[in-house]
């Protein structure tokens, strides 16, 4: 993908809403505004997520204009991969903190297990035991000299995710 379809996820997540039209391009990792300018393949995925959306906007599953929050959970029920980098950005805002169950938006600790999560394992697919997924994260977070987190925020940290 040439620098034309990146997206600034940085400006995007501080948008309030996005259009069904701009989340579907951001969950593809376009730039919403570079559209036009997608090869065939990637237009191709670009209608079909925006079809998706919108049959769910008929069914009143989703809203046409939702924050960045919202279009997160959504694609999150309809198992759409998201690029790890505007997933971290968007938890990363306290956008998010509505959705946590009225928790609040995530701690600073769980911005960075978050972080280490989408740099360790971009395609989401984390270690199936939690001793050798935690033992990955402390060795991030000691690269980083940073404080190690607990086992309990890093559970925590993982609820946010889901």
């Amino acid at each position: 993908m040439d620098e034309v379809h990146q997206p600034d996820f940085t400006y995007w997540t501080k948008m309030p809403q996005w259009t069904a039209e701009e989340a579907a391009a951001l969950l593809l990792g376009f730039e919403p505004r570079a559209v036009r300018w997608l090869d065939w393949r990637e237009e191709q995925e670009y209608f079909a997520l925006c079809e998706l959306a919108q049959r769910c906007f008929d069914a009143g599953q989703v809203e046409y204009s939702g924050t960045p929050a919202q279009w997160l959970a959504w694609a999150r029920r309809v198992d759409q991969p998201i690029p790890a980098e505007l997933e971290a950005e968007i938890l990363e805002s306290d956008a998010l903190g509505a959705l946590c169950g009225g928790a609040g938006a995530p701690t600073s600790q769980q911005r960075d297990i978050l972080r280490a999560i989408s740099e360790l394992w971009p395609d989401g697919n984390l270690p199936g035991r939690a001793s050798d997924r935690d033992k990955e994260i402390h060795g991030w977070f000691k690269a980083k000299s940073l404080t190690l987190p607990s086992e309990r925020n890093i559970r925590a940290a993982l609820a946010l995710r889901k």
